[in-house]
């Protein structure tokens, strides 16, 4: 409770009041909740652009034949 009341010192009475109210209308008790709500524009990241997938292209290889491993389980299941 004590660290509520600090964080109006920091983020002004009007906007704790509001995010205690959101996490008392979303069932949430917590004080890290309403922390979380003060915080959340700063969480926002930018997002990142998209990546052209044809650019990725010169990286694809064959997948690795399993023979191997086939042959491992041909043997295992003689035992």
């Amino acid at each position: 409770m004590i660290d509520l009341l600090k964080l109006s010192q920091k983020h002004g009475h009007h906007k704790l009041q509001e995010a205690v109210e959101s996490a008392l209308a979303n069932r949430c008790y917590d004080g890290a909740a309403v922390q979380h709500l003060l915080n959340a524009q700063d969480l926002q990241h930018t997002s990142c652009e998209a990546i052209d997938v044809g650019r990725l292209e010169r990286y694809t290889r064959p997948s690795r034949p399993c023979t191997s491993y086939d042959r491992l389980l041909n043997t295992g299941a003689a035992q």
